[in-house]
């Protein structure tokens, strides 16, 4: 198991959202927080913040001549 260092952020949204969220977590075997995480990821990465390798493992890698 890894040790992690996480801090606590809050947002507040719509609830309807909120009942989304929660509905497509759980239909991808995910909690919550784990899903935000990974749509915070996947955003930074596509707006490259974050490495190239994460845009591939993300698949927003865009095909090309490497």
């Amino acid at each position: 198991m890894k040790n992690y260092s996480y801090v606590y952020v809050a947002a507040k949204i719509d609830p309807k959202l909120k009942e989304l969220v929660v509905k497509v977590a759980k239909a991808r075997g995910m909690n919550v927080s784990d899903f935000i995480r990974f749509l915070i990821l996947r955003e930074l990465a596509e707006l490259s913040f974050l490495p190239e390798d994460y845009k591939k493992a993300f698949g927003l890698a865009k095909g090309g001549g490497e």
